[in-house]
């Protein structure tokens, strides 16, 4: 069985002494970072990057924080992290009151192009093969997929209801899903394959005892087990980080290999 930890939002704004921090109680095990390629300074009000100031532009790309480039690269090459790609700005729009992600706000032509340049960007910034998008907010509909096939991607995330170019693979993949959940009452943790792209949840930490359950269903069936965090929360509270260390200590007590998200794919 594989495991694996997809930690989210690092960016511009990363300081690479807070990845330290927030991954070292890990070890050796590798994890999957989820890169912003063109941030902006804050997510509907929360501030994953504490209080920025003024100074900077709307949105930051990467490469301008050469520190963490330079610290990324090497955790690169010797295993420690792969580079996901988190979005294009990770920002929201406000509609009817409500905060939106982009992946749902923006129209199908610009994500096709927007994704395309964030994966180019980051390939080149970090020197890279990007084979994998993560939507902000796990959030994705229709034309956010259409994007990440157009791209060559595969989508790691949560699934819902209608959310999804029709297809024969759209249908197989939904029955599967929903019978494994009627009868399970969990989420189905396996690959799942849409024909041009391929699909894989990640779990939450915040519910360890419902976290555990999922974690007790992919050891019975032999499904990748993934789950996804922020560094950022992971430094400032204690429960996520005990979550995370509890139910990878249980997984490597079971025999589990842990490995970089890209893995769980093949």
């Amino acid at each position: 069985m594989k495991i694996a930890i997809r930690d989210d939002d690092t960016s511009f704004y990363t300081n690479p002494e807070d990845l330290k921090k927030a991954h070292e109680f890990l070890g050796d095990i590798p994890i999957s970072l989820s890169v912003v390629p063109f941030t902006v300074k804050d997510h509907t009000g929360n501030k994953p990057y504490g209080n920025i100031d003024d100074q900077y532009q709307k949105y930051m790309g990467i490469d301008k924080n050469k520190e963490l480039v330079e610290f990324l690269k090497e955790k690169v090459k010797e295993g420690k992290y792969e580079i996901l790609l988190h979005g294009i700005n990770h920002e929201y729009k406000k509609i009817d009151n409500e905060w939106v992600p982009e992946m749902l706000f923006k129209d199908k032509n610009e994500l096709i192009e927007k994704v395309s340049e964030g994966k180019d960007y980051l390939n080149k910034t970090f020197n890279t093969d990007i084979k994998v998008f993560v939507a902000p907010s796990n959030a994705i509909d229709k034309k956010g997929i259409i994007a990440v096939e157009k791209n060559n991607l595969n989508f790691s995330g949560i699934i819902r209801h209608r959310d999804r170019p029709l297809s024969f693979n759209y249908f197989v993949s939904y029955i599967k899903r929903w019978s494994y959940r009627a009868f399970t009452g969990l989420q189905y943790g396996g690959v799942l394959h849409y024909g041009k792209h391929d699909e894989l949840i990640a779990y939450p930490v915040s519910r360890f005892e419902q976290l555990l359950k999922e974690y007790e269903g992919c050891k019975k069936h032999n499904h990748p087990f993934v789950i996804f965090t922020h560094y950022w929360d992971i430094l400032r509270n204690k429960n996520e980080r005990d979550a995370v260390k509890k139910i990878i200590d249980i997984a490597i007590k079971d025999g589990a290999e842990p490995v970089l998200l890209s893995e769980c794919f093949k």
